[in-house]
């Protein structure tokens, strides 16, 4: 009879390690989403400084005559400087998506933890059972999620 308590105390335990660990796992990908906003903010401010430098090119140009290597030059740094942007604001996007999926994966793996804990019909063994069985899904989750990460990161290399 003393070793239901201490295996739900257990259970108990495990599953509030499983939540801190999810819970902090959960703020870690949330900075990361709030730096990919300010890469995003970033980005914009770069679009905005390139119309700015379209716009004094047309000026220039209707002020007076520049000559056609000016203007080729001119055109050429701004068309790369453009699909710099593009390329840029394209891998934000996969990345901000991607976080926005593994967040929500985790959110409900920690829901099913914590209607796990709540549930009192089931037993601490078949509890423990199930708490175990999320977590080694969780460290498999997290692991692939790590090497696609590294993958990626020498692909932009």
């Amino acid at each position: 009879m003393n070793r239901i308590p201490f295996i739900l105390i257990v259970a108990a335990l495990v599953a509030g390690c499983a939540l801190a660990e999810m819970k902090s796992e959960n703020q870690a990908r949330q900075a990361r989403i709030a730096q990919k906003q300010a890469q995003l903010s970033h980005l914009e401010t770069e679009q905005q400084r390139l119309a700015q430098q379209q716009q004094n090119l047309v000026n220039k140009l209707e002020a007076r005559k520049l000559t056609l290597d000016e203007l080729n030059n001119a055109l050429a740094q701004l068309i790369a400087a453009q699909r710099h942007l593009i390329q840029s604001k394209k891998r934000h996007l996969q990345d901000t998506q991607q976080l926005e999926q593994e967040l929500a994966y985790l959110k409900s793996r920690q829901q099913q933890l914590g209607e796990l804990h709540q549930e009192e019909k089931v037993s601490a063994e078949a509890k423990q059972i199930e708490i175990d069985a999320l977590q080694a899904e969780i460290r498999s989750y997290l692991l692939m999620g790590l090497k696609a990460k590294h993958r990626r990161g020498l692909q932009n290399q």
